[in-house]
């Protein structure tokens, strides 16, 4: 019986745990995220709203990802950089539809890292 149950309770711990998993991507606090054209560079939005930025973020850390290193995809629409105070954290590419990649839908894609993330949030920017 004991046996049953330490399989059982290992069984759960080790099924529980993968949806804990965060991706990592935020060690610091996001005060702003700039939008840039993807072909000109040009700033075309800076994003303050604290809590769009911490809902942003968290759908980030919690999202599904998937690998996108060996897909020839189209270029972003945008680039998107998270800020803290005039400090670059991270750079990701923004499309203005979702894109499905490998059956993970989403917007949002780290080209350096070769990831894609499912994350369908939209951008508050003036096209």
């Amino acid at each position: 019986m004991r046996y049953v149950l330490l399989v059982l309770l290992f069984s759960l711990v080790i099924f529980t745990l993968p949806a804990c998993s965060q991706n990592g991507l935020f060690d610091d606090t996001i005060s702003t995220i700039e939008v840039q054209d993807e072909e000109s560079g040009e700033t075309i939005e800076r994003i303050r709203d604290e809590a769009f930025i911490n809902d942003l973020t968290m759908e980030l850390e919690n999202a599904n990802t998937t690998s996108i290193a060996n897909i020839d995809l189209p270029h972003p629409d945008y680039r998107v950089i998270f800020l803290n105070e005039d400090n670059p954290i991270l750079e990701l590419g923004y499309y203005l539809e979702d894109k499905n990649f490998s059956g993970i839908s989403g917007r949002f894609v780290d080209m350096n890292e070769g990831l894609h993330y499912g994350v369908d949030m939209e951008l508050p920017i003036q096209e």
